[in-house]
């Protein structure tokens, strides 16, 4: 990802925030916690630590 992708991405996000502030509706992202009611989940498997590899396109 170059740096002029995140700057139009960026650009995206704040068009989309002033839209949706515009509109009275919250512009930011539900956090998972909001999504997912603790009552919803059926089991936890422990992974411990686990890396994850990020990759450039």
């Amino acid at each position: 990802m170059s740096l002029n992708d995140y700057q139009k991405a960026a650009k995206m996000g704040k068009r989309e925030m002033n839209l949706r502030t515009l509109k009275g509706e919250n512009p930011y992202l539900p956090s998972l916690d909001d999504i997912i009611k603790r009552g919803d989940i059926a089991s936890e498997v422990p992974l411990g630590i686990v890396q994850i590899l990020l990759t450039g396109s």
